[in-house]
């Protein structure tokens, strides 16, 4: 009688195990990275001595549709600061509102107007790099 019910058993085991179905993952929002060509002017990992400088920052507009459903928050984004000092890609590290007219968008609008003294190496020779901030978005009463 015992070795009918260890066959059971084993039995049950294999049909429960075989039908188990894993759980959902849920709904994450996936960035990718882009690594920029290969070429003096870019680069995402560089060694420097002295950080860029920001020399002009646009504030941020704030989009009515955000306003009005009362969204507020930080916006990170990894933007690349060329030799030029310009701003080059700027990338969504942490979303707060994607889509078009979202506040995404207007951190990446308004990053995008930004100017800087770049970073210089060792050298004093200076060097593209990426930096990471965010942008607040905030609602005064």
């Amino acid at each position: 009688m015992k070795k009918y019910q260890i066959i059971n058993l084993i039995i049950f085991t294999m049909i429960l195990t075989s039908c188990y179905v894993p759980p959902k993952t849920p709904n994450v929002k996936k960035y990718s990275i882009r690594f920029p060509k290969e070429n003096k002017d870019s680069s995402k990992f560089v060694v420097f001595d002295k950080p860029p400088i920001r020399t002009k920052a646009v504030a941020p507009v704030y989009p009515d549709s955000a306003k009005s459903e009362g969204i507020q928050g930080e916006v990170w984004v990894q933007a690349e600061i060329l030799l030029s000092g310009d701003v080059g890609a700027v990338e969504i590290l942490q979303s707060l509102q994607s889509g078009k007219g979202g506040l995404d968008e207007a951190a990446i609008k308004c990053v995008k107007q930004w100017k800087y003294k770049p970073a210089l190496n060792k050298d004093g020779k200076p060097e593209a790099v990426w930096v990471k901030f965010p942008i607040r978005f905030t609602l005064n009463n």
